[in-house]
């Protein structure tokens, strides 16, 4: 108590979805001023904890890394709304070392909020990397953007400085490249460009990592990868183990140094928001064509905060089932092209009930259904042989990609699919 009034903090826990009813709401408003009446707290904050933020406070158990560096070298900036505390200035590598490197001597697993994952050999981290071996440091800080970290909490004594639950929202391809250097000589006074944020507001967040990756292209996947949806979405792909296991690419290259992840079993934002349109809102016609129409046409449709997740996972796996069987040559190679119309026909045929709405409980056991078949080597190839059957009756050349581009000709089969 030696610091004022204790603050009070009170959870309501649900594994259902809080959906800020407002009766529910003027409950809370009057205890909580109730409490507030009594005059014994600096402040009382009610949370509802719903299903997705018991995951969302699990996976921030699994993030936290705390360290202490030298911050000598730098400037506090103005107060900023949403931002605790800000600072810019410059570290030698002998300190920024402690923040991107364990004690194991491994890289810390401190870009989860970056908007794209080490891209390895390029000609932008190629440049980097001469810089250091050209021994040309001096240069260093002024050839360089820099890095970016936002922490959930700051704590300073001088210029020694301990930052908690952090992460760095720009500068991994910097951080990366500065790690496989670490041991050239020299290196320790090679001074790296430091922007240091304290903030634990999730919008300023986001703003801070898409304003500070502008200087490099950000594609419209890469955006999407910041939100709270797609960060549970990667989670929930991660709970499926077995023969269905998949792996969720949130970040671009994710996977790329991990040898035990088969290329195949990865999906990306891109192809999730194919393969999802096409099976779950009968738009294979749209998917067939170009990215930018695709995204354009489905973006308010697909990733909503509400949305469950098995229909995503499902779209993937029947992608990937099919994509398989293309390639053991249990289907025919012609079919390809027609690969999205595929998909929506084979839920079509699984389950001919009334799809439920996509933030229902009942889309689990619709999924399930289709998921059940798809891990059944012989219902999932009987199943997609009837798929090509129907697109065989409807008379569609699926060699014209243009027709497969055509609203008339997705009606078309799914018509044909009917008459059967």
């Amino acid at each position: 108590m030696t610091k004022g009034k204790p603050i009070c903090k009170l959870y309501y826990v649900t594994i259902g979805s809080w959906q800020g009813d407002p009766n529910l709401l003027a409950v809370i408003k009057n205890g909580v001023d109730e409490i507030k009446s009594y005059n014994l707290f600096k402040d009382v904050i009610f949370e509802p904890c719903d299903a997705n933020a018991i995951q969302k406070y699990y996976n921030k158990t699994k993030e936290i890394v705390n360290t202490t560096f030298v911050f000598k070298e730098k400037i506090t900036l103005p107060d900023i709304k949403g931002v605790k505390e800000a600072y810019l200035g410059i570290v030698p590598f002998i300190e920024f070392k402690k923040i991107i490197i364990d004690d194991n001597d491994k890289i810390r697993n401190i870009f989860y909020d970056n908007v794209r994952y080490h891209l390895g050999e390029n000609p932008v981290n190629n440049e980097i990397s001469r810089t250091l071996t050209n021994k040309e440091y001096d240069f260093f800080s002024v050839l360089n953007n820099g890095v970016t970290i936002v922490a959930e909490s700051i704590s300073s004594s001088g210029n020694k400085f301990t930052i908690n639950n952090y992460q760095i929202v720009n500068g991994c391809q910097t951080s990366h490249v500065l790690f496989n250097n670490k041991y050239l000589d020299g290196m320790d006074n090679t001074n790296i460009p430091l922007k240091l944020i304290g903030t634990n507001d999730e919008n300023v967040k986001s703003k801070i990592t898409i304003a500070t990756n502008r200087q490099t292209e950000i594609k419209a996947e890469q955006l999407a990868a910041l939100s709270e949806f797609q960060k549970n979405l990667e989670q929930y792909y991660k709970t499926i183990d077995g023969t269905g296991q998949l792996f969720y690419e949130r970040l671009t290259n994710q996977y790329s140094s991990n040898n035990s992840v088969t290329k195949a079993r990865i999906i990306t934002i891109p192809i999730q928001i194919k393969v999802f349109s096409a099976m779950f809102l009968n738009m294979p016609h749209l998917v067939s064509g170009y990215y930018g129409k695709v995204a354009k046409n489905t973006g308010e449709k697909i990733f909503k905060s509400d949305h469950v997740y098995i229909p995503y996972y499902t779209s993937g796996l029947a992608y990937y089932r099919l994509e398989s069987l293309f390639k053991n040559s249990s289907l025919n190679a012609k079919y390809k092209k027609a690969r999205y119309h595929i998909l929506m026909l084979y839920r079509m045929i699984i389950n001919k009930e009334e799809m439920p709405n996509f933030n229902s409980n009942k889309i689990d056991n619709y999924c399930d259904t289709i998921i059940q078949t798809l891990n059944n080597p012989d219902n999932c190839l009987d199943t997609f042989n009837k798929v090509t059957e129907i697109i065989d009756k409807s008379a569609i050349d699926i060699n014209n990609q243009k027709l497969l581009y055509q609203k008339n000709n997705t009606d078309l089969l799914i018509n044909t699919y009917k008459s059967m």
